[in-house]
């Protein structure tokens, strides 16, 4: 019988019939996600560790709700799946456990296209492991939307750009004029503009 591998070390370790959902339906996912989170289990093993939540005795998870589907699949399958690393999340209720787990799946930040290729840089990496670990999708900003899910996984991210990124930064006392012109004809409509104006020199 196959083995999950264990790639990380926690604070404690459970096994995942002892482990409960706790998300619900906060994040959506598909066959196809937990597809690609089965592949990556055993592609790279169980590398970071479940975020509990223990409440009168119920282990609740906080993060890796998708591992834990693909996880649960696999075993069904005939894998052997091990107790596995957990790391302990301490909440007085379930309001702050609630609170807790917006946070943690909140973006403080974003990635871009140009962000994504410099980090992965020297990366053999295809754009189908560029789904988020826990079976969510990168939110790259742009112009236009990139669809990670291709079929074709032998080629990369970059075999896909139709657009590039560029930052311009104008003086404070343009503010209110700049994003008036944003209001009435939208981001594209100055990018629409700047093309025409390239074109007219």
């Amino acid at each position: 019988m196959k083995e999950i591998k264990v790639a990380c070390k926690g604070a404690g370790v459970l096994d995942i019939a002892q482990i409960v959902d706790f998300q619900g339906n906060l994040k959506r996912r598909g066959i196809e996600d937990i597809e690609k989170l089965k592949t990556s289990v055993l592609k790279y093993g169980f590398s970071f560790p479940f975020f509990i939540w223990v409440n009168n005795g119920i282990n609740y998870c906080f993060d890796g709700h998708g591992r834990l589907m693909a996880l649960k699949e696999l075993r069904k399958e005939g894998y052997s799946v091990p107790e596995l690393p957990v790391v302990y999340v301490e909440a007085k209720d379930e309001d702050e456990a609630k609170q807790k787990l917006l946070r943690l799946n909140s973006q403080y930040g974003q990635m871009t296209l140009e962000s994504v290729l410099d980090f992965a840089k020297g990366l053999d990496l295809i754009a189908e492991e560029l789904s988020l670990m826990d079976g969510g999708e990168i939110d790259l900003e742009g112009p236009l939307s990139l669809d990670l899910d291709f079929q074709n996984y032998d080629k990369t991210i970059e075999d896909y750009l139709d657009h590039f990124d560029i930052t311009l930064t104008f003086e404070k006392q343009y503010e209110e004029q700049v994003k008036g012109l944003e209001r009435r004809i939208g981001k594209e409509g100055i990018v629409e503009h700047i093309v025409r104006l390239s074109e007219e020199e």
